[in-house]
């Protein structure tokens, strides 16, 4: 698996491209108002002209390499795109689609399904029921909902596990003057999890600062992995975890079919990780482009005054 590969395509191809789609129409419309440097193939089972350009019926009718296919089939055809895909030699994959774990019993079963082709072909998949990546330091933009102007490109790693935030979340760093390296929508992380994404950050150069929107921990020796490697490479990470009251636990296991956690665990958890963990997307936003601005930490004691007067104490 190869995340660097996901998120740095030099040719995309949009699978189940249909005028019909507002998700079809805002990515091709993303990647091409942000300087996607590299061919988008059109691919529509019934081939025609979609979105001004000639679409082919498949990706084996693609004369040229696909290094990411962006997959917004039904939720049935899905696994039969990732097994021509493979049989092509195309190794990363977004998938929009929904329907998968957080969708019931048959659902997960396909998502089962999905995760074992994917370990068994060594194919690296950013979803499924999840919008795509934003790589505003490489212009790599295949995201499925419109990305507000400008794309500010930045210093912070932004990592959501729920989707619906990035405009947002993009919005607000626009209106602080907060520039992005990359953010993504993680989906249910059937095989790329936001550890793996964490890990990725570390080692970019274009990232200071990762700022993380949680649900859930799900592998939380893994977690702890990556959040001392971020500190021993100088990049804070700074942390929304909701899940306190009841309320949101049940909106997170609906969105994503994950549990929450007990919260005074995770708490000191992350204190004792050095991740600051912050209470609202403003605080999220705002910590991070401080601290960004800020450049490397220059030792492992972090301080941060927040806007709304909370005490967030010292972070280890």
């Amino acid at each position: 698996m190869s995340v660097g590969e996901l998120f740095n395509p030099r040719s995309i191809a949009l699978v189940g491209a249909t005028d019909k789609s507002g998700w079809s129409i805002s990515t091709l419309a993303n990647l091409r108002a942000h300087g996607f440097p590299g061919p988008v193939h059109l691919v529509n089972p019934r081939g025609g002209v979609v979105h001004g350009q000639a679409a082919y019926r498949s990706l084996a009718e693609v004369p040229e390499r696909v290094d990411l296919a962006y997959v917004m089939v039904p939720t049935a055809a899905v696994l039969g795109v990732l097994r021509e895909g493979a049989k092509l030699g195309i190794r990363c994959y977004v998938i929009l689609t929904a329907g998968f774990g957080e969708a019931g019993e048959e659902g997960a079963r396909l998502e089962a399904e999905i995760a074992a082709f994917a370990a068994e072909n060594g194919l690296t998949i950013l979803g499924p029921n999840g919008n795509g990546y934003i790589n505003a330091a490489a212009g790599v933009t295949p995201y499925g909902l419109p990305i507000p102007q400008p794309l500010l490109r930045g210093a912070v790693g932004v990592v959501l596990q729920s989707g619906a935030l990035a405009s947002s979340v993009l919005g607000f760093a626009q209106a602080r003057n907060v520039g992005v390296s990359l953010l993504t929508s993680m989906g249910n992380e059937s095989v790329v999890t936001v550890t793996d994404v964490i890990d990725y950050l570390v080692d970019d150069p274009a990232t200071r600062v990762i700022a993380l929107f949680l649900e859930t921990i799900r592998n939380p020796a893994e977690f702890s992995r990556v959040a001392r490697r971020a500190l021993e490479a100088g990049k804070p990470i700074v942390a929304l975890k909701i899940g306190r009251s009841k309320l949101a636990s049940h909106t997170a296991q609906a969105h994503t079919g994950a549990l929450v956690g007990d919260d005074d665990v995770i708490d000191a958890a992350l204190r004792q990780l050095g991740v600051i963990r912050v209470r609202s997307l403003e605080d999220l936003i705002i910590t991070a482009g401080l601290l960004a601005s800020s450049g490397p930490l220059p030792g492992r004691r972090v301080g941060v005054v927040t806007p709304v007067g909370r005490r967030l104490g010292d972070h280890r």
